[in-house]
């Protein structure tokens, strides 16, 4: 782009604005850089996703993160913590356990390799993860936490008085004489570490280094005013050093301990957490062991005064490898940009953060936002308090931050998870290529030669100032240096005039894309530079070229194998990884199949996006392998930008068998074979403890020595979560309905929690024996089992835990000897594929269970964590529960109690299948009829009942005549989001984008979603039962008429009002009509991210009615629906109901039934309250309220004793425990009321 040159008259004008830029000349003449400059990402974040696969997950970025132009990693802390397998590093308990020790806090083992783990996985995948990033040149930083050690044990403490009032952590003395500082590690790596009564020693204050026994030691000398040495009770007072900072025995330990993950681990530096309460003499002795002392460091002091941090470089300084600094005083700008919008004065930016203010760049750690701000879990839930993370034009402060001097840090979160991941990659590209040199802010800088004019502003002189930003680097020699421009105003697009010297006369682009066109730079140096509202540009001289990669790649073909039998039904699923720079789009790719020389079946899907360094997997629709022999398969990307086809390929042959003389059941985790026979399907679509943790159907078949149980479901191996299984025989005889199942011995996991507590479980029918199957260490699936049958019961473990297969359809066998079954006549395998007929596959011999010859089996299926505490998932049932907010039941579900959704049993199945019941026979379709025309985009498809049927399954698709619309993935997952949930990808060939309804208990089906408009679609149904699918019915057709307009507007909330208290209870909500409107779906939940919910409500009224818990808060939203999609919602509202009263008929004011309310605060830190309700007509009797772990440890006990009918309130303090979730449980009067509270500290 070619522009005008100011006239004489402009530089009037502009010397008026002179005199406003007097105050920030110290941007003249800043620090030169004396390297070139680094960028660094953050690795994790709060709450990062648990369940050992985190190392996996930043070793699979490695190569990405590289090839993006970063220079480094950070780490998240790596050693074992308070809370064992889900903490987050930063309440350290084992040191050197960095996972390969079956050890636990509180001195504990599993004994099955459970606690090996940290949250982040193992010390084996760690170290891998670093090879990687060493292998791509990267280097790799620890967060070490030296300080708040937790996860003792309680043992006595002679100075236990001074830790009574304390807020938590290991110096927290629940009576006075006793701490939580007992750090025996028996069962981990046994270094620091003291056997009990000793942990006093290591803590101050003690007797050893304060006789005096102060509270306060060391506060008198606090090294500057801002440091915090063992008076900050989040510190917990580990004993490093004395006063002056010299070692005492923990500090010389820890520091044995830096030097081991620096030669032992492999890490090249540290990001040393919470500084103000380390001595600095401390931490520069730290730094200058022999592996220490030449690695890279950087120091967190969170404070934003610029004083204190040039202070506290000065402390740390002297070191071989000079000290860093994380710039909070820069990011802590970046936060009021973002707050303040058009009125933040961007002038701002001259003077803040340590570049301006004489630091050494190579000594300032930049960064806009980290796990500390932005507090968020891996599902993206506030997890807490202090949550205060930039959020408005954030790619603004990277644009500053990434073409500035310092070492710029990038926050995992930014880069993967909201959007930024190209942007970023193209600003650490142009930082790696041309940043560099002095910095010079353009729209300030003036030098006092006057070669250097002062900026000229041709539109509003006396605000646009106030809103851009202009700098440059002038690069290190060569092809370097470039200008940036910042625009933070919301609207206007703002131009400015300044000077660039050393680029006179040539012609500049932006880099970012941006600014269209080219820019002139004048002979005198001055250039316009346009800038765009709430955007940014980098401008460098056309010459400049980045070098952009483009390349996709085929990197596996996960499904289908290489052998298979005729008849076998196979899903092809591909995964393909974006190995360039940016993200690609509109991406296809292939699926080919060919059987002697014949294309036999082609597919392809188009992925809308993937982004760099991604990987997804893609599948295709299935298909049954229906011939014998050799077929050729491929799958490839066809994507005319690549730039490398040679790894967009893979082929390979699919043999296939005869089944003649085949063993007819394979055991590999897939139900596959057509002599499988259905026990009971789920009838709902609970996920209690989440969407990767579900049972779906129990499938049963059986051979003249063998009977088989399949659990049709899908559960992860890395977490305290499980599939349970009970059968009943009626050749055999076992435990009655209604009496506990718990603690058998000799079984693991739910059959057997080691709580005798949580052992009452107990189930609506006779259960003779009993399945668990649950996760080791390295992804095994454990499977026990119990025996009902015997006088006592007893269980075992079918292999030990290093036996046991792992997730992908490999079988074990056993037991190894003789115990409570016979050696080697239980075989099982699992399979953890989230596919149809995929999950846990147990045979059993019948000589196993009593030589089991005729009579009928039941069943019943669930998923429970390994404390017994039993989710909603349940095949049969279709209940719910009351112990959480997610509906579960909880500890000690007894199923006879339930009055509506059972029986929670399957149907009594023939052990033969000789003796089962035939196949149903066709089914007659009833409406609409053949031909229809001009039907709703959500028609009723209805069909006449079919004889023998259990229930139907329901095919619909766009006849194959039409053309095909590609299929779109952005996900794993191909079903069209408008079918969901009760939907899944057909099966076989019929038509175009078939969808397979596989559970249909009615004979009416209305699609869960709109249908395309004027469309013709063909439909078919089959009867089912146990036994197995009768055939298809005839084919229809029908054609949709025209769409309906999906509504546009969102309702207006009228009631309640919002921030209304002492609302109703039942709650009457109200809201305005919106035209076009079919219905209203209504959401109320009891958080304000509406993850957790009280009532929803899909209504064609503007008025519904809801029975709320009395005194609690509530959020509520509402929007509208019709046949072709929903409204946006409406603004979220929140109320407070009132304190309900519950009347006898007596009206004495007592209680009419037990109750056990939501704690509130929720969440809450320290402290919170409890209310329970005992009822009247009840004599006065044994009341009990206790706390305890997700690991099923009773944590507190809150009332014991006989309390009479009442209303009560007790506080519960839990300073002396971990930030997690816990459970509370009430037992009066033969009944049990569990509820979930979580601890944020």
């Amino acid at each position: 782009m070619t522009v005008a040159h100011p006239d004489s008259t402009s530089k009037t004008a502009a010397a008026i604005a002179l005199a406003l830029l007097a105050l920030v000349q110290l941007t003249l003449h800043p620090a030169p850089v004396q390297a070139q400059e680094r960028t660094m990402m953050q690795g994790f974040y709060w709450d990062a996703t648990p369940g050992a696969v985190w190392y996996d997950s930043l070793a699979h970025y490695s190569d990405a993160l590289a090839r993006a132009g970063f220079s480094s990693i950070w780490f998240p802390p790596p050693s074992k913590g308070a809370a064992g397998a889900f903490d987050v590093g930063y309440t350290p308990y084992d040191y050197y356990d960095l996972g390969e020790f079956d050890s636990a806090p509180g001195d504990r083992t599993s004994g099955l390799g459970n606690f090996i783990a940290t949250r982040y996985g193992t010390r084996a995948g760690l170290q891998a993860a670093i090879q990687r990033y060493h292998a791509n040149g990267m280097k790799v930083y620890a967060d070490v936490v030296l300080n708040h050690r937790s996860g003792g044990s309680l043992e006595a403490n002679p100075y236990g008085e001074w830790y009574t009032d304390r807020s938590g952590g290991s110096l927290y003395s629940p009576g006075g004489d006793s701490t939580f500082t007992a750090f025996p590690l028996t069962h981990g790596s046994g270094r620091i570490a003291w056997p009990e009564g000793q942990g006093g020693t290591y803590f101050f204050p003690n007797a050893v280094r304060n006789p005096g026994n102060t509270g306060d030691f060391f506060a008198t000398n606090q090294l500057g005013g801002f440091h915090q040495l063992y008076i900050n009770n989040f510190g917990y007072d580990v004993a490093l050093h004395d006063g002056d900072g010299s070692n005492l025995p923990m500090g010389d330990s820890l520091m044995v301990w830096g030097d081991w993950l620096i030669n032992e681990i492999g890490f090249d530096g540290f990001r040393f957490d919470f500084v103000k309460g380390i001595h600095p003499e401390y931490l520069k002795r730290f730094m200058s062991q022999p592996g220490t002392q030449n690695a890279f460091h950087v120091h967190e002091l969170y404070d934003g005064d610029i004083g204190r941090l040039q202070t506290y470089l000065n402390q740390i300084g002297g070191t071989s490898t000079q000290g860093a600094i994380f710039d909070f005083n820069l990011r802590f700008t970046y936060k009021e940009m973002s707050d303040a919008g058009d009125n933040f004065d961007i002038r701002t930016l001259h003077s803040r953060g340590l570049m301006h203010n004489g630091v050494d760049y190579n000594r300032i750690v930049t960064f806009v936002d980290n796990h500390d701000f932005d507090r968020t879990n891996y599902q993206g839930e506030v997890t807490q308090y202090g949550h205060e993370p930039v959020i408005n034009n954030k790619m603004l402060a990277y644009a500053h931050m990434l073409t500035h001097p310092g070492y710029a840090q990038v926050f995992w979160r930014d880069y993967f998870h909201y959007g930024m991941r190209d942007q970023i990659n193209r600003l650490v590209q142009i930082r790696s290529q041309f940043s560099g040199g002095d910095l010079r802010i353009l729209t300030a800088y003036v030098d006092a030669s006057g070669d250097f004019q002062q900026p000229f502003w041709p539109g509003d002189a006396s605000d646009d100032p106030r809103h851009v930003y202009v700098a440059e680097r002038t690069g290190t020699g060569g092809d370097t240096g470039l200008i940036v421009a910042i625009n933070k105003h919301s609207q206007r697009d703002i131009d400015v005039w300044v000077t660039v010297k050393p680029w006179a006369g040539r012609t500049l682009y932006d880099l970012s894309g941006t600014i269209p066109g080219e820019f002139e730079v004048f002979d005198d140096g001055r250039v316009l530079i346009p800038t765009q509202a709430s955007s940014y540009a980098v401008l460098v001289p056309i010459e400049y070229t980045l070098d952009e990669t483009i390349n996709l790649e085929m990197s596996a073909v996960e499904s289908p194998g290489t052998d298979y039998l005729v008849g076998d039904e196979v899903q092809p699923r591909v995964r393909i990884a974006n190995r360039s720079d940016f993200s690609q789009t509109n991406v296809p790719v292939l699926w080919e199949l060919s059987f002697s020389g014949d294309t036999v079946r082609q597919d392809t899907l188009t992925v809308d996006r993937i982004e760099a360094g991604d990987a997804l997997t893609l599948r295709f629709p299935a298909f049954t392998l229906d011939s014998i022999g050799t077929y050729q398969a491929t799958a490839r990307i066809d994507y005319g930008l690549d730039q490398d086809s040679t790894d967009n390929r893979i082929s390979f042959q699919i043999e296939v068998a005869d089944t003649l003389g085949a063993w007819p059941y394979r055991l590999d985790g897939v139900a596959g074979e057509s002599a499988w026979r259905t026990m009971a399907v789920k009838q709902n679509a609970n996920s209690g403890f989440g969407l990767g943790k579900d049972v779906r159907a129990l499938r049963f078949a059986d051979t003249a020595d063998t009977l088989y149980i399949f659990v049709e479901g899908r559960v992860p191996l890395t977490d305290g979560d499980g599939i349970g299984l009970f059968l009943d025989f009626s050749e055999r005889t076992g435990v009655a309905a209604g009496q506990p199942l718990g603690s058998v011995a000799g079984a693991q996991f739910l059959l057997n929690t080691g709580d005798p507590t949580q052992d009452a479980f107990a189930m609506d029918f006779e259960v003779d024996y009993g399945f668990a199957l649950f996760g080791a260490q390295g992804g095994r699936a454990v499977l026990s089992v119990a025996d009902y049958t015997a006088a006592t019961p007893a269980g075992m473990l079918v292999a030990a835990p290093g036996d046991s297969p792992e997730g992908d359809g490999s079988a074990a066998a056993g037991p190894a000897t003789d115990e409570v079954f016979p050696a080697g006549s239980i075989r099982y395998a699992m399979s953890t594929e989230e596919l149809s007929r995929h999950g846990l596959e147990i045979a059993i011999a019948r000589s196993a269970l009593g030589d089991v010859q005729a009579g009928e089996v039941r069943g019943f299926g669930f998923i429970a964590s390994n404390t017994a505490y039993f989710s909603n998932v349940l095949v049969p049932g279709d209940a719910v529960g009351d112990a959480d907010d997610f509906e579960n039941f909880g500890f000690n579900i007894d199923f006879t109690s339930l009055t509506e959704g059972g029986p929670f049993h399957s149907a009594w199945l023939p052990v033969n299948s000789s003796e089962a019941q035939p196949v149903p026979g066709i089914t007659e379709l009833a409406a609409p009829e053949d031909g229809t025309t001009d039907q709703a985009l959500r028609p009723q498809l209805s069909w006449n009942a079919t004889a023998g049927a259990s229930w139907y399954s329901l095919q619909l698709a766009r006849p194959s005549t039409e053309p095909a619309k590609a299929a779109r993935m952005t996900t794993v997952d191909p079903v069209p989001d408008r079918w969901r949930p009760d939907h899944q990808a057909a099966t076989d060939d019929f038509g175009t984008d078939p969808i397979l309804i596989e559970v249909i208990n009615d004979t009416l089906y209305v699609p869960a979603g709109a249908l395309d408009p004027e469309t013709t679609y063909i439909w078919r149904v089959r009867a089912v039962n146990s036994s197995g699918e009768g055939p298809w019915s005839a084919t229809r057709s029908f054609t949709t008429g025209l769409a309906v307009p999906v509504p546009t507007e969102a309702p207006v909330l009228l009631g309640p009002a919002d921030g209304q208290l002492d609302v109703g209870v039942p709650t009457i909500f109200t809201w305005s009509e919106v035209d076009g409107a079919a219905d209203y779906h209504l959401q109320v939940s009891t958080t304000q991210f509406f993850f957790a919910f009280a009532g929803v409500v899909f209504t064609e009224e503007t008025t519904a009615e809801l029975e709320l818990s009395g005194d609690r808060r509530y959020f509520w939203r509402v929007r509208a629906r019709n046949e072709s999609g929903t409204g946006p919602w409406s603004e979220v509202r929140e109320f407070t109901t009132r304190t309900v009263v519950s009347i006898d008929e007596e009206g004495t004011g007592l209680p009419v039934e037990l109750a056990l309310h939501q704690n509130h605060p929720n969440p809450f830190n320290p402290t919170t309250t409890i209310r329970y309700d005992i009822p009247a007509g009840e004599s006065a009797g044994m009341v009990r309220l206790a706390v305890y772990d997700m690991l099923g440890r009773q944590v507190a006990v809150l009332v014991s004793g006989d309390v009479p009918p009442g209303r009560y309130t007790v506080n519960f303090d839990a300073t002396a425990l971990s930030t997690g979730m816990y459970v509370y449980r009430l037992q009066a009067g033969g009944q049990v009321i569990t509820r979930k509270m979580t601890l944020v500290k």
